[in-house]
């Protein structure tokens, strides 16, 4: 079973947009990769422009499909709901990744 996270970045009215990636989605794996290869708003477009991800490495791979990045108005509500354990989102205001952690 994987551990599944959404990954996205805040829109200038603080929604967020993000897509689903199925494994390896705990912190110790996927901040080091997001902090070192996806730290500017257009690398996280770039990033989530394919749609849902199998899962974050070297090389991304996607899950394909026509699964796209969702912004919805509550983001930590709706991935919990859809069994994310966790969310990154960066945020281009401080230049930095956000982790939240959605267990219960």
């Amino acid at each position: 079973m994987g551990t599944r996270s959404a990954i996205g970045y805040r829109l200038p009215n603080r929604q967020i947009r993000a897509v689903y990636c199925h494994y390896d989605g705990y912190p110790q794996h996927q901040l080091p990769i997001l902090e070192s290869s996806y730290n500017s708003l257009q690398a996280v477009k770039l990033l989530i422009a394919p749609g849902y991800l199998r899962c974050l490495g070297e090389t991304p791979e996607y899950l394909g499909g026509n699964d796209q990045a969702e912004v919805v108005n509550n983001a930590l509500m709706h991935w919990r709901n859809n069994d994310c354990e966790h969310l990154y989102v960066f945020d281009e205001n401080k230049d930095a990744w956000e982790h939240y952690d959605l267990r219960d």
